[in-house]
């Protein structure tokens, strides 16, 4: 509760002083001052209206509001003053498709024309995807499917490093679609993955037929109240659990990682080869300064001991000079000798 106050009262804050620039059917709200920031989201705005027409086959609704704030602080403040939950800090936009309003930080590290366009038209997916599967007997439509038809309206990947999707199929090392059913992983490195998967699959099923033909017709099933696994055999002619064996069977049919993966482990080979050489060579050399060292002590010791001999031979004890004394018993017929 203390949270969601401090967050309307942020977002009151930030409100008092705002401007806006309308566009179509959309409303672009930015802090005072910042008109210039943004500037390039009105002139982004009907590419990417163009781009989720492509990935959904509709149109966004009327009264949507794109809002610019000035940090991750006041990204996560808004999203909780309508109910949303706090993000983290590399979140560079939100939807909130109940709202119609769409989120987005300007504080961005690549504010390009191309990056602005992209985030615009994923997070203008969301919006639209949630507009188009809505009523009262619509099914939920899946967080992957949702994700992954906003990276197709995006046009490029999640993240600069996203795991490379064939060498995690070979090695088995894959989500599970049904994991990312309902919610992604919090963290980045795993939410890269969960959004990497995503994009592909739902690319893959694009390429299957026309996704001007596809795409609308599975999201109609869902908002019709199909269930998600009818929805798909409905649409593809196979089921969700067929489809999703066929696209992991293709990834690991790609080998393209292979050459690089072995290339990064013969580099190891080789610096784990130059570490021991290194490692032994230190080794030798210590035994062989130890042996050099022992070696000298001993000389040192033997000399100590041979300057003491030579000490003693050439300062022998002073001998009486005459003749050798002798000592015999006297004989009864003597007279005692005089001291």
């Amino acid at each position: 509760m203390m949270r969601t106050m401090a967050a309307l009262a942020v977002l009151a804050l930030c409100a008092a002083g705002q401007d806006q620039l309308t566009v179509l059917e959309a409303t672009i709200v930015y802090p005072e001052g910042r008109r210039g920031s943004a500037l390039p989201y009105r002139e982004a705005y009907r590419e990417a209206r163009a781009r989720v027409r492509r990935a959904t086959g509709a149109l966004p609704p009327q009264e949507v509001t794109i809002e610019l704030v000035e940090d991750p602080d006041a990204l996560s403040a808004a999203a909780q003053a309508r109910g949303g939950s706090p993000l983290p800090d590399w979140v560079a936009g939100v939807a909130l498709p109940a709202h119609r309003l769409i989120i987005i930080r300007l504080d961005l590290r690549s504010p390009s024309p191309v990056r602005v366009e992209g985030l615009l038209a994923h997070e203008l997916c969301h919006v639209v995807a949630h507009h188009v599967v809505s009523g009262p007997d619509a099914t939920p439509i899946p967080r992957w499917l949702d994700e992954g038809l906003a990276q197709l309206a995006e046009g490029r990947v999640f993240s600069p490093e996203t795991p490379n999707l064939a060498r995690r199929a070979f090695f088995g090392q894959l989500l599970d679609l049904s994991d990312l059913e309902s919610s992604f992983p919090q963290t980045e490195g795993a939410s890269a993955l969960a959004y990497a998967q995503a994009e592909s699959f739902v690319g893959w099923l694009a390429k299957i037929g026309p996704p001007q033909v596809r795409m609308p017709r599975l999201l109609a099933a869902l908002r019709e109240g199909h269930t998600v696994k009818r929805a798909f055999r409905d649409t593809f002619m196979q089921s969700l659990s067929e489809l999703e064996t066929d696209w992991r069977i293709g990834l690991r049919k790609d080998h393209s990682w292979m050459p690089s993966a072995i290339g990064q482990l013969l580099l190891g080979v080789l610096v784990a080869i130059a570490v021991v050489l290194g490692a032994s060579r230190i080794v030798v050399r210590r035994r062989a300064l130890q042996a050099q060292w022992e070696e000298e002590q001993t000389e040192v010791e033997e000399e100590g001991l041979g300057g003491k001999e030579a000490h003693v031979e050439t300062h022998p004890r002073p001998r009486p000079s005459g003749p050798p004394l002798r000592i015999r018993r006297a004989r009864r017929d003597e007279e005692p000798p005089t001291v």
